[in-house]
């Protein structure tokens, strides 16, 4: 019997393009698989995707390729962002969903939202910060909306994909004895470095830069918090604060912010753009990470190789679901914190490093933790024989202490 295929359905979110990455890095199911990405995500896959990717457009696109393909495994990443993120109405999805599953596809999602999607109301969310780039009254018009619904709508919950199986790249959430959803979290041995870097960092000594990594979600989220001017200018403080220490500034953030910066003086790496493996390469490769999101996916590589982290922010999707925030903590990093930092004043080079030394116990717990979990390979395995009508287990098939 050959290699089981996989076919995966990437939303619009780059972090999920990144799991899918993840997932597939050297694994022996790799080369049966194949990717499906939007237009717009095509040049984030890179020139050396870890499958075959093609874009796709709607629900026909993917059915077709399943059609084509044959998979045992479809994995949505994410089912819930699809619908949110506006790729497929929700009908669309259920269509999806049902036509996979009657080709006899298992069908998986992953779930950025920690399983929180069917306790969530209008009343546990902030919507300002879901949509920041809104005009007022627009966002005005979806604050009245959750005032009246209250406690009685399920914004996050998408029915048809609530009861399928859920993936985490980092640990299973404990949502208590009544969840019969099965779960399952996943630790890719080779996102620990046991080799030299690529060439995306060979032209430069990576070792003293700094990388800077803000989102297209969460510079709007700073863009209202304080402004576009005073937030570039607290950008450019710190770029020129990176080259004063002797380093290497390295800025990947949307096009607007670099344009911005492409003013500043001295040698600085401002990145728009690029795929998420030479995103990866120049984060393992620099002394300190800094985001402005308390959780990012990039920012788990660096934690599994045990290199320090900084935040200036708890991000975009914890303000919008603040119950996310501590969720996310104990789901991600067993209740640790990655390292707040004031986005007004950089700490000096001496103070990093201390900040730094302290991480270093922290990072080693968080990485043994999930170590705990199965390899991807194992995972598919699981999938496939925890099937309905196979004789396997389903729930509880990831590390979940």
């Amino acid at each position: 019997m050959g290699a089981p295929s996989c076919l995966f359905v990437i939303s619009g979110e780059r972090g999920e393009l990144a799991l899918a990455t993840s997932f597939l890095r050297g694994q022996p199911f790799a080369a049966a698989a194949r990717l499906l990405v939007p237009e717009a995500l095509l040049a984030a896959a890179g020139p050396s995707p870890p499958a075959p990717t093609a874009p796709y457009e709607d629900v026909d696109d993917v059915l077709r390729t399943a059609d084509e393909l044959r998979p045992d495994l479809v994995f949505l990443c994410c089912g819930y962002l699809l619908v949110h993120e506006g790729l497929l109405a929700h009908d669309e999805l259920e269509r999806l969903v049902e036509g996979l599953l009657g080709r006899g596809c298992r069908v998986v999602t992953s779930d950025p939202f920690l399983g929180l999607t069917r306790t969530t109301t209008f009343a546990d969310t902030d919507l300002q910060w879901a949509l920041p780039w809104k005009l007022g009254w627009m966002r005005e018009l979806h604050g009245w909306l959750a005032r009246k619904l209250g406690g009685r709508r399920r914004p996050l919950e998408i029915a048809c994909i609530e009861d399928l199986p859920h993936l985490y790249p980092t640990l299973v959430p404990d949502l208590g004895p009544g969840d019969e959803v099965e779960r399952l979290s996943f630790f890719n041995p080779d996102t620990v470095l046991t080799a030299p870097l690529g060439a995306a960092v060979e032209a430069a000594d990576e070792s003293e830069s700094w990388i800077f990594v803000l989102s297209p979600f969460d510079y709007e989220c700073q863009k209202k918090l304080v402004g576009r001017g005073r937030f570039a200018r607290s950008v450019a403080f710190m770029l020129a604060a990176a080259q004063e220490a002797g380093r290497r500034p390295v800025l990947v953030a949307p096009p607007d912010l670099v344009g911005i910066m492409e003013a500043l003086p001295g040698e600085c790496d401002l990145i728009a753009s690029c795929p998420y493996t030479e995103l990866e390469e120049r984060l393992l490769a620099a002394e300190y990470a800094f985001y402005w999101s308390t959780f990012s996916f990039s920012m788990l590589a660096r934690v599994a190789n045990e290199m320090p982290v900084f935040s200036f922010d708890r991000g975009r999707l914890a303000r919008t679901v603040p119950k996310l925030f501590s969720a996310g903590h104990a789901a991600h990093f067993g209740g640790w914190t990655p390292q707040r930092v004031d986005s007004k004043r950089l700490p000096l080079p001496k103070a990093l490093e201390f900040l730094a030394e302290k991480q270093e116990l922290a990072l080693r717990v968080v990485r043994e933790r999930w170590q705990a979990s199965p390899a991807p390979a194992e995972v598919v395995e699981r999938l496939l024989t925890s099937r309905p009508g196979s004789d396997a287990p389903a729930a509880g098939a990831g590390a979940s202490e």
